[in-house]
């Protein structure tokens, strides 16, 4: 059975339930994914450091999203920065960027990506 990148991504999201690193932020981001002639509509409520998602609803966003489903796949994956996808045309964006800016850090980030703080406890731990 094949696996929805995406969904899974939104349902990590929604488990994490508290974001301590976005205690600040307040806001609703709506994604609007299109695969063929529908668009599949993903809600991320953040409530300082709350985080809940939903699907399917229709309703404003102070941030839309605006994306075709197998872009956001790849970003998923982590086989794709949203930031790149942005400025290639791939993802547009309406409203609140800073909102955007805010829920990008729960992305994944590139498959072997290098981690300062994994670097730095390799280090400790050859001390």
């Amino acid at each position: 059975m094949a696996t929805d990148p995406t969904a899974e991504l939104f349902e990590s999201i929604k488990r994490r339930g508290h974001v301590p690193a976005l205690r600040r932020e307040s806001g609703t981001v709506r994604f609007d994914l299109r695969q063929d002639s529908q668009v599949d509509k993903w809600i991320v409520e953040i409530r300082n450091g709350d985080l809940n998602v939903t699907r399917g609803e229709d309703r404003d966003g102070q941030c839309v999203v605006y994306a075709h489903k197998s872009v956001f796949d790849r970003i998923a994956r982590g086989e794709e920065n949203a930031n790149v996808a942005f400025f290639r045309g791939e993802i547009h964006v309406e409203g609140n960027f800073h909102l955007i800016s805010a829920i990008e850090r729960l992305f994944p980030g590139p498959r072997n990506a290098f981690d300062p703080r994994a670097a730095r406890a390799e280090r400790t731990r050859q001390s």
